[in-house]
């Protein structure tokens, strides 16, 4: 056998696992590797309290498997995967990006939902170094006013 057929005897060329339950089955805890509950159970307790989780990391570094694993649908959820590309300003810096996502989401939202893009306008420019004073006050006041 030559060396082609040798790799896809070993299903070298085989898609990545489906999202979701066959790729959950797979994956193993970052919770129980580290010894605490700092990834799996960080992102079941944002989802609990309605909030906003993102997951970033390089890729093949065990992102899908997590959310696939942390909120199955066996218990609740239904885990959306979107990938994301947004401009990288001058200046920003890693901690920056969570907040550049989510000041993307929020600028992509149907105007019909104000409290949905107030909110993550909101935890936009909380993770965003880039995020001026009057911006947050802003987003605060139509926080309170929608409330």
């Amino acid at each position: 056998m030559n060396a082609l057929g040798n790799l896809v005897e070993v299903r070298c060329f085989a898609p990545a696992l489906v999202f979701g339950g066959p790729l959950a089955a797979v994956h193993v805890p970052f919770d129980d590797l580290v010894g605490q509950p700092a990834y799996e159970s960080r992102i079941r307790t944002v989802a609990d309290s309605d909030g906003i989780a993102l997951v970033v990391g390089d890729s093949g570094s065990g992102k899908s498997s997590m959310v696939s694993s942390a909120l199955s649908i066996d218990h609740g959820w239904l885990a959306v995967t979107v990938p994301v590309s947004v401009p990288l300003p001058q200046g920003a810096v890693a901690g920056d990006i969570p907040g550049l996502i989510l000041r993307g989401f929020a600028s992509a939202l149907n105007p019909l939902s104000s409290s949905q893009a107030d909110r993550a306008q909101q935890a936009a420019d909380r993770r965003t170094s880039t995020s001026t004073p009057q911006r947050r006050a802003d987003s605060q006041r139509r926080h309170d006013r929608d409330r």
